[in-house]
């Protein structure tokens, strides 16, 4: 092909800087010679226009680069002002982005994480549009009914989630009070129920109470049964009259007075636990096991009193 004319006269003539080119082969002892005597070496001794090709790509790669850098710091614009040093500028057809608010990143997360279970994990029935996800620490995510989790933490007073036990925060209440109005559930606000929390401390306090007792009544029984197969007739006696009859109708009565229904189900426990399982009963070796047995069907249905006892 032919080659542009520009290029040609540039071939054909010696080049503006040839000490370049002869510093770029490594001649030696180019300083000392003239650009003509430097010209006649490199055209007879080197492929000379392949130097010149090499030096101009390396001009136009260095060309190249410097634009990419930008201008150097301290530099003056031919056209403008100085240029603004240490300022990252966006790139140009691109709008200036702005910082993201609380609420647009919390929106943005919970979009992102996607929830696929079908069922509600409390109820085990079938999703439909009203559902509330939530999105745990680790980025799982979880739909659950709204109604059914709203109903779920009023009644228990758990404001956690049913599953992982995680804490729900405030904003977790206040979307899941935001969505069920959305919808139009007519449902108590679980955020005023966290506000006041009173009315839970109490039940708790109270379940924890009725816990104790029937920790305490559960101990006299395993007492009962741990007597009746090691002592003998007088001790045995000794003990049940004077200590495990009067402990456990005491223990009973405050159970039975704050929840009967509770104290009848103690009941039958504890007459299983003293008859034991049918492949191993309870050792009775002296009768006293009908006795017993009697003493607190007797409490349960109130014709024995603590005040037999002394209290």
């Amino acid at each position: 092909g032919r080659r542009p004319g520009g290029l040609t006269n540039l071939l054909s003539s010696p080049p503006p800087l040839p000490r370049s080119l002869a510093k770029r082969v490594r001649l030696p002892g180019y300083e000392q010679l003239s650009k003509e005597a430097l010209y006649r070496r490199l055209r007879d001794g080197y492929d000379y226009q392949r130097l010149l090709r090499a030096q101009c790509r390396s001009k136009a790669t260095d060309s190249d680069e410097a634009e990419a850098a930008g201008p150097r710091p301290g530099a003056l614009k031919s056209d403008g002002p100085p240029a603004d040093l240490g300022v990252k500028r966006p790139p140009r057809g691109k709008k200036r982005s702005h910082p993201e608010s609380h609420d647009d990143a919390e929106e943005k997360r919970l979009k992102s994480c996607r929830a696929y279970n079908k069922l509600d994990p409390i109820m085990f029935t079938r999703l439909n549009k009203k559902k509330f996800k939530f999105v745990r620490p680790n980025g799982t995510a979880i739909w659950y009914d709204i109604q059914t989790l709203v109903q779920y933490i009023i009644k228990t007073g758990e404001f956690r989630e049913p599953e992982t036990r995680i804490e729900f925060s405030l904003a977790d209440l206040t979307r899941l009070d935001s969505q069920a109005r959305h919808f139009g559930l007519d449902l108590p606000s679980v955020v005023e129920a966290r506000t006041n929390s009173a009315p839970y401390e109490e039940k708790r306090a109270a379940e924890d109470a009725m816990l104790c007792l029937e920790r305490f009544c559960g101990e006299v029984v395993a007492d009962m049964q741990r007597c009746l197969e090691q002592y003998d007739p007088e001790t045995l006696e000794m003990c049940l009259v004077g200590h495990l009859f009067p402990s456990y109708s005491h223990f009973f009565k405050q159970i039975k007075d704050r929840n009967a229904e509770m104290a009848q189900q103690l009941v039958y426990h504890h007459i299983s636990f003293l008859r034991g399982p049918p492949n191993r009963p309870t050792e009775d070796p002296f009768g006293f096991l009908p006795i017993i047995l009697n003493f607190i069907m007797d409490v349960s249905r109130g014709t024995r009193s603590t005040s037999e006892f002394g209290f």
